[in-house]
């Protein structure tokens, strides 16, 4: 809610979550479209709440059916999240089970007719992460920067990629670029959960060059200890970005 709320989507922006589990995000940001829509109608048609409520339904089933898209891994997420969006207002016809982070060229027809990369608004998502699950399949790295190793010059103070590629990489480093890709060019916003680390780890500052370079930051948001408990004890963080 905070996230969506930072973000203010309106009718007639893109709003995609590329790790939407059960679609909270997804939900949240159609909700605050929603409420939008409905005090317009509201306003326009008064006392007439007949006219009011079929102008709103209209105007809903268009925003949710163009403007919500939500991808998962996880078939069984994707269910959940159908369900869950069908009880919340629909939108459901914008969720597909892909993995976000191969080439887009592989994902299937519904997915890549819906032209998500470089056209998005806005991006919410709490991707995956952790060592335990590295992306080490060097098709899906080479695509990156973030995919190759890069090295860093103490005099300069910079990092420099290189062609070699990384042995492997947690997801959520991967996340990053493929989330500053999907937005638009100067305009699209993203708001992404990131374990700490990568915001102040050493060893991880080419991370942290390559978001400085591809993005303008908006906020740094430190989460409580205890957002994700009892499930997840690591420390994390809401950065909100511009491409």
């Amino acid at each position: 809610q905070m996230a969506v709320a930072m973000l203010d989507p309106g009718e007639g922006q893109l709003i995609l979550d590329p790790a939407c589990g059960t679609g909270g995000f997804l939900i949240t940001g159609m909700n605050h479209v929603i409420e939008k829509i409905r005090a317009a109608e509201m306003a326009k048609w008064g006392n007439k709440i007949d006219r009011a409520e079929t102008a709103v339904r209209d105007r809903i089933k268009k925003f949710a059916d163009r403007f919500i898209v939500g991808i998962d891994f996880n078939p069984e997420l994707v269910k959940a999240t159908k369900m869950n969006m069908v009880m919340n207002n629909d939108g459901a016809g914008g969720l597909f089970q892909a993995n976000s982070l191969v080439s887009p060229a592989t994902w299937d027809e519904a997915l890549r007719a819906r032209k998500i990369m470089g056209y998005v608004d806005l991006l919410f998502t709490n991707p995956p992460f952790g060592s335990k699950i590295p992306i080490s399949d060097p098709a899906i790295l080479e695509q990156y920067d973030l995919g190759h190793a890069w090295t860093y010059d103490k005099k300069t103070d910079r990092w420099t990629m290189t062609e070699a590629l990384q042995k492997s990489q947690p997801p959520e480093i991967l996340f990053i670029e493929r989330c500053v890709k999907f937005l638009k060019p100067g305009k699209g916003r993203a708001a992404i959960v990131l374990p700490d680390g990568i915001l102040g780890s050493p060893g991880l500052g080419y991370v942290r060059e390559w978001i400085l370079r591809n993005t303008r930051i908006l906020a740094s948001l430190d989460l409580h200890a205890d957002t994700f408990q009892p499930f997840v004890s690591i420390q994390t963080s809401i950065l909100v970005v511009q491409r």
